[in-house]
């Protein structure tokens, strides 16, 4: 009997350390402010205040809080529209593990990028993961939501001054806005890392060891090998800033063309990586055109010059405009993965978890019969092409 009390007393511990709490929350989904565990005013800002503020995007009225103030102009002692701040006076103190969680947009029909600066007190200050085109509702009609851990300073911190951060092309329009004590960050800080945590293994190439460049020989970074004969089958790092599942970017991996191999059997434009075992893999791409989808095939048996259509173990789309998540699930022993774009395909992050989840998640519609179909060279076909063609991830004749 002891033991089963002891065993009840852990669960519950483990349940309070798991455990999450709102402290502060804001939002107002229909025009009224829905607000709890403190107070949030538009300071120093001339014109309509900020709190509750109004904006119409896509024939929609959506009820914000609007970062419009500069981040260099908030200690102007002369009211302006960039001098404009929110502060939030909260009930309960900061603690250590508390996260704020900002889910929000921008509003232009252009690529633009804009953040959340965040101040506390004594200089301590904070800045949001990126918000980009994937948070962009005049481009995508979307709404994103980003998180970030206070920093130590802050602990004990009552009031929170916000404004549009460095990043910042445009403004932010807030529409939902907490601090949750024992939260957890998404979108990373900067370059939208990913919890290390998480993953088994990631590479994500806005992050430090990615430099921006050419690769033109066979490089291994931290486990990922790029293959690569020359300059004619190159892989390329150059600035990007987009955002997939609530991860920024900054930079992007370009393979500029086809993977494969050279005449003289020397492997060119893959990705490989080892696997201890069943696994799901993350990947984050699109296409290198704007207009034109291209196709990814994963192997997760070795790749060689004489390997055919018949070992690749999943054909996932790199779609036309900004970057989607694709997810593959390995079941097996330990193996190396190899990724070939057939193609030219941007890549943004690559993440490996353990454990299988069962689910393979590939961003079109399975049973689509006018989805685009591709030839093995990753270029967009119609009907008429008579060969092997992918569609919907599937490998058919036509005839």
């Amino acid at each position: 009997m002891k033991k089963i009390f002891t065993l009840i007393a852990m669960a519950l511990m483990a349940v309070g350390a798991n455990a999450q709490t709102v402290i502060y929350s804001w939002e107002s989904p229909d025009g009224t402010a829905v607000e709890s565990g403190g107070k949030a005013e538009y300071v120093n800002g001339d014109g309509d205040s900020r709190v509750n503020y109004k904006n119409t995007a896509n024939e929609k009225d959506y009820y914000t809080i609007c970062l419009n103030g500069k981040k260099a102009n908030i200690g102007d002692a002369t009211a302006s529209a960039n001098a404009g701040k929110i502060v939030i006076t909260l009930e309960q103190e900061l603690a250590a593990d508390d996260v704020i969680a900002i889910t929000a947009y921008l509003n232009k029909n252009e690529s633009k990028e804009t953040n959340a600066y965040i101040l506390f007190k004594d200089g301590v200050d904070v800045e949001s993961p990126t918000f980009g085109d994937g948070e962009n509702i005049g481009m995508t009609g979307a709404i994103g939501t980003k998180s970030v851990a206070i920093p130590a300073g802050a602990v004990g911190c009552k009031t929170i001054t916000m404004t549009r951060g460095s990043k910042a092309g445009t403004n932010l329009f807030i529409t939902k806005l907490q601090i949750i004590r024992g939260g957890e960050v998404s979108g990373g800080e900067t370059g939208g890392e990913q919890s290390g945590s998480e993953y088994a293994n990631s590479w994500n190439f806005s992050e430090t060891g990615w430099t921006a460049g050419d690769i033109t020989t066979n490089t291994t970074i931290n486990g990922l090998t790029l293959t690569s004969n020359g300059s004619d089958s190159k892989w390329t790092i150059d600035g990007s800033n987009k955002s997939v599942e609530g991860v920024s970017y900054s930079q992007r991996l370009k393979s500029g063309g086809t993977g494969g191999f050279s005449e003289a059997g020397e492997e060119k434009r893959t990705m490989k990586f080892d696997v201890t075992g069943d696994c799901t893999i993350y990947i984050d791409c699109c296409s290198a055109s704007s207009s034109d989808e291209r196709s990814i095939n994963i192997y997760t048996k070795p790749y060689t010059k004489e390997s055919t259509d018949a070992d690749i173990a999943k054909t996932v789309p790199a779609v036309a405009g900004n970057p989607v998540r694709q997810t593959f699930d390995y079941t097996g022993s330990a193996t190396t993965i190899t990724i070939q774009p057939a193609g030219g395909s941007n890549f943004y992050g690559i993440y490996v978890k353990s454990g299988a989840t069962g689910i393979t998640k590939t961003v079109f519609n399975a049973n689509d019969v006018n989805a685009p179909i591709y030839n093995l060279a990753g270029q967009k076909v119609d009907k008429s092409y008579k060969g092997v063609v992918i569609q919907n991830g599937k490998k058919m004749i036509q005839k």
